[in-house]
């Protein structure tokens, strides 16, 4: 995947994650953008719509979702690679 694909996706996650707490408002903008960047990023992987999903719901998106959700995708694909699939 390269260095520069990581460094972005973490850069849209915590700038997306942080920005929620920096204007409320306008939570859903920040979501949104997350979520199509995260795709041009990844593509459609499923860990993106369920954090999306996380996201809506009022009370669960206090945790940095988008943060996770990159963490866990990065994984998969490490643990892809080291399995040999």
């Amino acid at each position: 995947m390269g260095f520069v694909r990581p460094v972005l996706a973490f850069l849209v996650a915590f700038a997306a994650d942080g920005f929620q707490f920096v204007i409320p408002p306008l939570w859903w903008l920040a979501d949104g953008f997350a979520f199509v960047s995260l795709l041009f990023v990844f593509g459609l992987r499923w860990q993106i719509f369920l954090s999306l999903l996380v996201e809506v719901i009022p009370g669960i998106a206090l945790f940095p979702t988008w943060s996770i959700a990159v963490v866990a995708m990065l994984a998969s694909q490490n643990s892809n690679k080291s399995n040999g699939t």
